[in-house]
């Protein structure tokens, strides 16, 4: 999508109506936030994206390789999606690495092992 403003709009309401939803002082987690909008924009914009949420959603990538992801999908009872559609992997993990946020690897890691991390880097 090449309508930067429009995509800003949209991803900013979305994401401020799925805080406010929450009781004061819950942490919440949303599904790559800010990550799933600045993956409909260029590179150039999706880092300017970033920038405009500095501080206001610190934001953890869970991340696998695309043969994991596939695997995980298989055991699901949903549709499966075209192998073309998890091009979005390489564009959240760009993303993540341009703009310094942490990357989970949930591929590597065991799901025991993936919790602490996350608890610590939530703790920081």
């Amino acid at each position: 999508m090449n309508d930067f403003s429009r995509v800003i709009s949209l991803g900013n309401n979305a994401l401020e109506v799925a805080a406010n939803t929450q009781n004061t002082g819950i942490s919440i987690v949303l599904d790559r936030a800010w990550m799933t909008v600045a993956s409909l924009l260029d590179p150039n914009h999706a880092f300017m994206f970033r920038q405009d949420w500095e501080g206001r959603i610190p934001t953890i990538l869970c991340w696998s390789d695309l043969e994991v992801t596939l695997s995980r999908f298989g055991a699901r009872t949903e549709p499966l999606e075209s192998i073309d559609w998890h091009r979005y992997l390489s564009i959240y993990r760009n993303l993540a690495e341009r703009c310094h946020c942490p990357i989970l690897r949930t591929d590597v890691h065991s799901e025991t092992e993936c919790l602490q991390q996350l608890s610590r880097w939530i703790e920081q």
